[in-house]
């Protein structure tokens, strides 16, 4: 069965990030990742 919901998987750094669906993902939230993957501890956010 052909995937039609994502036709293209690309990487982006957080100062290039495309246009975002803000319904899925904000940039903040992405920023927020990209500051975690640094930290040797980084506690979880939850809403």
């Amino acid at each position: 069965m052909e995937n039609t919901e994502t036709l293209e998987a690309v990487f982006y750094g957080p100062d290039k990030l495309p246009s975002l669906s803000s319904n899925r993902n904000t940039a903040e939230q992405i920023k927020m990742c990209f500051e975690a993957k640094e930290q040797k501890h980084f506690e979880a956010i939850f809403d």
